[in-house]
């Protein structure tokens, strides 16, 4: 397996321009959105495709050091969980359970509940009458 690509760009946005990082390994589980590595807020955020892209250019060396970029990169990527990360079973039954605010319904409470659900239904005598005409 190949290590996933990283790109080193810049976010051209006014006041909000900043380094970027974008790990093609990271997933937003929405193909219309993706991550990148925001260096001026030192975190992960999640754009829109259509108007990010326009906005990102190559990094320039007078901007920020590729070495920095990379360290901070990696630290905030340590901590990182993506939004769109499906759990592995062993993390679901890790997990402790919420603890319930009721019982169960006993069984007659739910016979009963049946019983008026069934006897809730409108009755279709028409197709009865013609079964007794026979």
């Amino acid at each position: 397996m190949r290590p996933a690509a990283l790109c080193f760009g810049f976010l051209d946005a006014g006041n909000n321009s900043t380094p970027v990082v974008r790990d093609d390994s990271l997933s937003t589980g929405d193909p219309s959105t993706l991550y990148l590595f925001n260096f001026a807020r030192q975190a992960f955020r999640e754009y829109k495709r259509e108007l990010v892209q326009p906005k990102l250019r190559e990094l320039s060396a007078t901007e920020v050091s590729l070495k920095e970029l990379r360290a901070a990169f990696k630290a905030a990527r340590a901590n990182f969980v993506p939004r769109g990360r499906n759990l592995h079973l062993a993390e679901i039954a890790s997990a402790d359970p919420q603890p319930r605010d009721e019982a169960p319904p006993a069984r007659d409470e739910l016979e009963e509940f049946i019983g008026r659900a069934v006897d809730a239904q409108p009755e279709d005598n028409d197709d009865d009458d013609a079964l007794d005409e026979d």
